[in-house]
C-alpha cells in the first residue's frame, strides 16, 4: 500500500477547512464562524479573497493551520465533482469526513515521528500493521477511533525510547 501524503493540497481540496471548521474571534481568527458555515473571505469558487494578507487581516490561525492532507483526501472521497458549494446537502457529510481524517492524519503524524525512532524490527511491525489499519479505515469514524486507541497505547509503550525533555522530531 501506498504511504497516505500528509502534506496539504489546497488546489485538490474543496475548501473544506474554510467551512467545516469553526473560528473563534481571537488573536488568530478577526471573526466568530460556525462549523459547517463557510468563512466570508471564500469566492463562488473555493478560492480565498484574502489569502495574500490573512495574517494583516487577523487570520494568522488560517496561515499556520495544516490539516496535514486530510482535505484533498476527504474531496476525494466525494467523487464526480461533487461538493458542499455545488451541492449544500453534502455540507454535513464532508465535513464528517474532513474531522475524521483530519484526527487520523495527525496519527499517521504520530507514526511517521514514531519511525523516526531506534526502535525494534518487532515494534516496526507493529507500527506498520496500525499504519495500514488507520489508512484502510477511510471514512469510517468507529475504525479510525478503535484504531486511534491502540496507536495511544503503542505509543506510550514507545515511551523508553525518548528522554525527558530531549525532542524526538526527525531533521
Amino acid at each position: 500500500m501506498k504511504k497516505i501524503n500528509l502534506r496539504a493540497d489546497c488546489a485538490s481540496c474543496s475548501a473544506l477547512c474554510c467551512m467545516a471548521l469553526a473560528f473563534d474571534r481571537s488573536s488568530l481568527f478577526a471573526i466568530d464562524k460556525a462549523a459547517g458555515e463557510a468563512c466570508p473571505h471564500l469566492d463562488e469558487c473555493g478560492a480565498c479573497l484574502i489569502h495574500r494578507e490573512r495574517a494583516e487581516r487577523g487570520f494568522a490561525g488560517c496561515v499556520t493551520f495544516d490539516c496535514l492532507g486530510a482535505g484533498q483526501r476527504a474531496t476525494q472521497f466525494f467523487s464526480g465533482g461533487s461538493n458542499w458549494r455545488k451541492d449544500p446537502s453534502l455540507v454535513e457529510p464532508m465535513s464528517r469526513a474532513f474531522g475524521q481524517l483530519l484526527r487520523a492524519h495527525e496519527y499517521l503524524s504520530l507514526l511517521d515521528l514514531a519511525e523516526a525512532l531506534d526502535i525494534s524490527a518487532a515494534e516496526r511491525d507493529v507500527l506498520a500493521e496500525l499504519r495500514t489499519a488507520l489508512e484502510d479505515a477511510g471514512i469510517n469514524g468507529r475504525e479510525i477511533a478503535a484504531v486511534q486507541s491502540r496507536i495511544d497505547t503503542f505509543l506510550k509503550s514507545l515511551n523508553g525510547y525518548v528522554s525527558e525533555g530531549t525532542a524526538c522530531l526527525p531533521h
